[in-house]
């Protein structure tokens, strides 16, 4: 049964909404990188650059799943942005979750 979630990219749009939408029902664990999540909701919060293997080293440990959401969303992005957090970022959070 699935009862502790993580959500990447929690300060973002999506990340707001699923974290107020599931807050009541799951205990979560909020990760960000630059802009913060809702700390109205009192949930615990965990700032880590995903694109570093090094900072997300065993921060999925304990959770059930993980929702990832975290990227750089504007189509706009210069290469090396779209490169370090949505490839990256998202091989890391699969090999991490894998792991954990």
């Amino acid at each position: 049964m699935i009862k502790k979630v993580g959500i990447t990219g929690a300060g973002g749009l999506i990340g707001v909404d699923l974290s107020q939408g599931l807050s009541e029902k799951y205990k979560l664990t909020l990760f960000y990188r630059k802009t913060k999540p809702d700390i109205s909701l009192k949930l615990k919060t965990v700032q880590a650059d995903l694109s570093d293997e090094k900072q997300i080293k065993g921060i999925f440990d304990g959770l059930d799943a993980i929702v990832h959401l975290a990227a750089s969303a504007n189509t706009q992005s210069p290469w090396d942005e779209v490169l370090n957090n949505n490839i990256i970022a998202t091989y890391n959070v699969y090999e991490e979750a894998r792991r954990a």
